[in-house]
């Protein structure tokens, strides 16, 4: 089946259905790609319709090749949109049947070993929680499927990581195993549904030789692949905290007995030592006993400084592993702990000997404060692109798509990235008519780097008369968190006299403002990131976006000055070839470019964008972002902009029904 086919399904289920051909394009060149066995990049604006585009292609590939596809997200919101809603239409509509999972890691089920193992009085979930532990042979294993709530405290006694878990020849309930009978569903399935955390994370286990959950794939599309760097520089990486090494300490206490306490004792005391030098790294505020600084960076040097205390801790470890291996267990206790602890020791030293022995050049080491869990030790790769150029774009046939993995008609900055040296791209466009359907407003002499008293009075007082033209319906994004708090403090007041509702991230849940902002049109929302990437509202509840800078990471962020370093370092001429071209300018545009996009979502949308930042007119990379951005019609000040959104709410009545049909 081609898309051409699905096309004539989706006109015979859809009555209003009309084939797009931004979708079709998309769709097709998946195809294409498919067939060539080789990987694409593909952009797509809102309203395309990416899902199926790249679902359809998939499932057709698994029913003709016979192997089994995945499809990676980001976001749970959108995992949850391909299960709950995709899925089951194309299975209703193609007239191919096909079977498709959603698929967790294996933390994410009940371990029917720590069960079987556990005590009245082990969880503090009360008596609810442990009926239903005991009544688990009627459930899903999937901890999202409790009822009765848990204890965050408690999630460690309910699961078996990959770090812990033996592996199903070697436990007694591996033949009935949630994790183990998810596994073989996805192995049976022509689709699965992961999300890009538990894709890395399960292809981490299995380069180094453990028991994955994912079943082998014959292709994969990644969603929202504009977060793929970031989601598997989370999960190549990794922490030390002093709490979990007293943890496993404590389980080797319970474990092996009392023959080990010298063993144990050297451990915890090498470990106080450690993480008593890595808070004095932090410094302290005398007043108040708190650090300094909430990250410092752990580089060579400071491994070298340090040596000492490291290869304390490093022979701490050792010496419980050997106590281990050589521990006969009594028949009281159960062999599968101990293989459980085993697992859990020899994780521990591969994770100290690769923070140790590991060159600046392959990772990044700092020391963060943690408000709940104290001195916190982490590491992560400063590359990703070669584990994901091996363990996916050489292995298999892949799609990426987003809204934003191009700037202009560059594709280069994401492939190099994420490691893709041979690849075909395609951007299929958007259905939007931008010039009508919006305008973009950048106030002249807004300059947030050479003139910031200028730019905040700026974004003060243009903001307040923007948004009152707007009637509110109003989104605001900020490149900080003290930018965010400053202008909400400056113009909440005003803005509330004008009955508006007010609302900033941070005051609840992102889903509980995203609804209240949608359920009142007088809104204003004062938000991050967060809210640049994840915001989805249609109709007249949105009619301005308000940018307050350009979004350049902040240069504090310890991964991205590590990576920025080390690009820095082979540079010629850093205004060529450096950090700042390289790195800075374009991970700034795609953000840029997903704040913006936030504004159109769909056909009969309008509204205007705004961007207190001038140096989109006056530098030479701001001029290059510009061009990239969507082609909104440009007006030159702020007596247009206002004008446009009191003519736009004179034209638009607040009960009109914007929303569209997907397809």
């Amino acid at each position: 089946m081609t898309w051409s086919d699905a096309e004539k399904r989706f006109a015979e289920a859809l009555p209003n259905f009309t084939p797009r051909p931004q979708q079709r394009l998309l769709a097709t060149s998946i195809e294409s790609a498919l067939e060539e066995g080789t990987t694409i990049i593909g952009q797509a604006g809102c309203g395309v319709g990416k899902s199926f585009a790249l679902m359809v292609p998939l499932i057709d590939y698994s029913l003709d090749t016979g192997c089994t596809v995945a499809i990676s997200t980001a976001t749970k919101a959108l995992q949850d949109q391909y299960v709950n809603k995709d899925v089951p239409f194309l299975q209703k509509t193609l007239g191919r049947p096909f079977t498709a999972v959603a698929l967790k890691g294996r933390g994410n089920y009940l371990c029917r070993a720590k069960l079987a193992e556990m005590k009245p009085g082990d969880v503090s979930g009360g008596g609810e929680l442990l009926q239903e532990l005991a009544d688990a042979e009627d459930h899903s294993g999937d901890l999202a499927d409790l009822v009765a709530p848990i204890d965050p405290r408690d999630r460690s006694k309910l699961v078996s990581t990959s770090d812990e878990c033996p592996g199903k020849r070697d436990c007694p309930f591996g033949d009935v195993c949630f994790a183990e009978k998810a596994k073989q569903r996805a192995a049976e399935a022509n689709l699965i549904i992961v999300n890009h955390a538990a894709l890395i994370s399960d292809l981490k286990i299995k380069e180094e030789g453990g028991f994955g959950i994912m079943p082998e794939l014959g292709a994969v599309g990644i969603d929202e692949s504009h977060e793929l760097e970031s989601y598997a520089t989370n999960a190549l990486g990794s922490e030390f905290t002093q709490r979990g090494i007293q943890n496993l300490a404590g389980e080797a206490t319970n474990v092996l007995g009392q023959d080990v306490q010298s063993e144990i004792g050297a451990l915890l005391n090498a470990t106080e030592k450690l993480f008593t030098h890595l808070g004095d790294m932090l410094g302290s505020d005398s007043r108040y006993g708190a650090p300094k600084e909430r990250t410092v960076p752990f580089g060579d040097r400071e491994v070298l400084a340090a040596e000492s205390l490291l290869g304390s801790f490093l022979q701490g470890i050792m010496s419980i592993k050997r106590a281990a291996e050589g521990f006969a267990a009594p028949a009281e206790i159960n062999p599968v702990r101990v293989k459980r602890l085993k697992k859990r020791i020899n994780s521990m030293l591969r994770k100290a000997q690769s923070v140790i022995f590991a060159s600046s050049a392959d990772m990044i080491r700092w020391v963060e404060s943690d408000d709940r869990r104290g001195v916190v030790l982490k590491y992560a790769p400063l590359h990703v692109g070669d584990f994901l150029r091996s363990m996916i774009w050489s292995q298999m046939p892949a799609a990426l798509v987003s809204a934003t993995v191009a700037i202009g008609d560059d594709f280069s900055f994401v492939a190099e990235r994420h490691g893709i040296e041979r690849y075909r791209s395609v951007d299929a466009g958007s259905p939007f008519d931008f010039e009508r359907q919006a305008t973009l407003y950048i106030p002249p002499n807004a300059d947030p780097s050479g003139n910031p008293s200028g730019w905040k009075q700026a974004l003060r007082l243009q903001g307040l008369e923007l948004i009152r033209a707007a009637g509110g319906r109003t989104l605001l994004l900020f490149s900080s968190r003290m930018n965010m708090k400053a202008a909400y403090e400056a113009l909440a007041p005003s803005l509330k006299k004008l009955g508006l509702q007010v609302l900033m991230q941070g005051e609840g849940t992102t889903k509980a403002l995203t609804e209240a902002f949608r359920a009142d049109e007088t809104s204003v929302l004062f938000g991050l990131k967060s809210f640049a990437t994840g915001f989805d509202i249609q109709g007249d509840a949105l009619r301005l976006v308000i940018i307050d800078k350009m979004p350049f990471p902040v240069p504090t962020d310890v991964i991205f000055k590590a990576r920025c370093d080390a690009i820095d370092a082979k540079s010629t001429n850093k205004w060529v070839d450096g950090a700042f071209p390289k790195l800075s300018v374009p991970t700034m545009a795609l953000d840029l470019l997903q704040g913006a996009g936030r504004l159109i979502r769909t056909l009969e949308d309008e509204g205007q964008i705004v961007i207190f930042d001038d140096r989109l007119l006056t530098k030479g990379y701001g001029k290059k972002i510009l061009q990239a951005l969507p082609p909104a019609r440009r007006v030159g000040n702020l007596q247009e902009a206002t004008a446009y959104l009191e003519d736009l709410t004179d034209r638009r009545t607040p009960a009109e029904d914007l929303s569209t049909s997907r397809s």
